[in-house]
């Protein structure tokens, strides 16, 4: 028995293309965590921290990550 799970079906069937996502406290590990997985599936991501300091390494990652 196959039990393998294909993520391209499970990315078609909750694409969040179109949506926006609004991810606080991103600086955190968590944060960041979710901002991810939700850019993964195809949202545009705002994140919001407590200062810009503790965004800006993210950001430029980001950045360069994306596609």
């Amino acid at each position: 028995m196959n039990h393998e799970v294909d993520l391209n079906y499970v990315r078609s069937m909750f694409s969040l293309a179109g949506k926006v996502a609004i991810v606080t406290g991103g600086s955190g590990a968590l944060g960041k965590a979710v901002a991810q997985s939700l850019a993964a599936y195809c949202a545009d991501v705002v994140v919001t921290g407590r200062t810009p300091e503790t965004l800006e390494p993210d950001r430029k990652s980001t950045r360069l990550n994306s596609s």
